[in-house]
C-alpha cells in the first residue's frame, strides 16, 4: 500500500481535526476525526484507537465486531466530554484485497475502482439536513428538529446537524454513537479516500484527482484553491504491485 496524509487549520482558529494511520503485519487503520465544540474528544479517540484495535483484533480478528467493540470502548472513554467527534475509519488488509470502512457523522470515505462509474463504495452522511431516516431515528429518540439541527429541546443552547457522533455530553440522549460499517471487496487499482468535511470538492473532483495520481497533499490543496474556511485532513491509500513481503509505503 500506498498511503499519503495532509491536514490544515484553513481559516479556523484552531485545528480541531485529527488523523490516524496505524500499521500492523496485517494490515493498516486509517482514521479522521473531526472535531466539534473542541479538539478534546477527537484527540481523545485517536490516542486509545491503536491500543483498542490491537486487543480486539487479537480476539475478532478483521470482522465487524471488532468494530463494534472499539466504538462501544471509545463511547464510554469519551462520553463525559462536552466536545464532539465525527469519525470515519478503514482497515486495509496487507494484500489490498478487503477494507472494513465505517463513518460515524458525515466525514466523507470513498472507493473507487479504475473507472469513475465503479465507485466500490460511498459513505452515508449523518447530517439531518440530508438524511431522512437519520433525522427521523433521533427523533425517535427525543430529538427536536430546530433549524436544520437536532436539539433535545427548544430551550437548549445546544444543537447540532449530526445525528450520530462520540461525545458531546449535552445531547447524549439524542445521539446514535454506532458507526454504520460496511466490507468492502477491493479490486485492482482500487483507491481509497478519506477526508474531515471541510474537503469540498465534489465526487466527480475527488475522482479526476485520484486518476491523476494525486497525493493527499494536492488534494488537500485543490480542495483549499476552492474553499478554505474550515479545517481539512485527507488520507489517500493506493494499492503498490503485490509483492509476498511488501510493506506499507507512506509518502
Amino acid at each position: 500500500m500506498e498511503i499519503s496524509s495532509a491536514t490544515a487549520e484553513g481559516r479556523r482558529s484552531a485545528q480541531e481535526d485529527r488523523f490516524l494511520i496505524h500499521e500492523t503485519d496485517a494490515g493498516a487503520l486509517l482514521v479522521v476525526a473531526d472535531g466539534v465544540n473542541g479538539s478534546k474528544t477527537a484527540a481523545k479517540v485517536i490516542e486509545h484507537l491503536p491500543e483498542l484495535f490491537n486487543q480486539h483484533y487479537m480476539h475478532h480478528g478483521g470482522h465487524d465486531a471488532t468494530f463494534k467493540h472499539i466504538f462501544e470502548e471509545l463511547n464510554r472513554l469519551t462520553e463525559e466530554e462536552t466536545s464532539g467527534a465525527a469519525v470515519s475509519f478503514a482497515w486495509v488488509t496487507r494484500d489490498f484485497r478487503l477494507a472494513i470502512v465505517g463513518v460515524l457523522g458525515d466525514c466523507p470515505v470513498r472507493i473507487f475502482g479504475k473507472e469513475k462509474s465503479s465507485t466500490l463504495w460511498s459513505s452515508p452522511t449523518h447530517d439531518v439536513n440530508f438524511n431522512a431516516k437519520e433525522l427521523s431515528a433521533a427523533v425517535g429518540r427525543g430529538a427536536v428538529s430546530l433549524g436544520g439541527c437536532i436539539t433535545t429541546d427548544r430551550k437548549s443552547g445546544t444543537a447540532i446537524q449530526l445525528s450520530r457522533m462520540l461525545g458531546y455530553r449535552d445531547l447524549a440522549p439524542i445521539l446514535n454513537r454506532k458507526p454504520e460499517v460496511m466490507k468492502v471487496p477491493l479490486k485492482i487499482r482500487a483507491t481509497i479516500l478519506l477526508a474531515t468535511d471541510g474537503l469540498k470538492l465534489t465526487d466527480d473532483e475527488i475522482f479526476s484527482c485520484l486518476s491523476q495520481g494525486y497525493s493527499a497533499q494536492q488534494i488537500l490543496e485543490a480542495s483549499l484553491a476552492k474553499d478554505d474556511s474550515d479545517n481539512t485532513t485527507v488520507i489517500v491509500c493506493r494499492a503498490l504491485p503485490y509483492h509476498p513481503h511488501a510493506t506499507v509505503k507512506k509518502i
